[in-house]
């Protein structure tokens, strides 16, 4: 694997790279990918993580619900792009916790 990146002269960062099992599962544009991604394809942790955050951020900024509702469209079109099933965030984020965070 190496080798073919050096011929490609593509270098990689030692942080970010890990050769391992496909198995194991491992994260790609936004999307968790496994041997069993011909069948479920699901959204990588950190993508919701990022999507929470800026969400706050825009609401933190007294952002219009405007604002608000256009970027969730836009990140829920982006997630729908790449998979075709129901988007869970049950695993991510408690749910009393958005609650008491987007209360007046």
């Amino acid at each position: 694997m190496v080798a073919v990146l050096q011929a490609l002269d593509v270098t990689i960062a030692p942080s970010k790279t890990f050769f391992g099992r496909v198995s194991a599962g491992f994260d790609f544009l936004g999307y968790r990918l496994t041997d069993q991604s011909h069948r479920v394809l699901g959204i990588a942790k950190q993508s919701i993580v990022n999507h929470m955050t800026k969400l706050t951020t825009l609401y933190e900024q007294q952002c219009s619900p405007e604002i608000l509702r256009d970027y969730v469209t836009r990140w829920t079109r982006w997630v729908m792009g790449g998979i075709n099933i129901k988007v869970c965030f049950t695993d991510v984020v408690d749910r009393t916790q958005l609650r008491s965070r987007y209360r007046g």
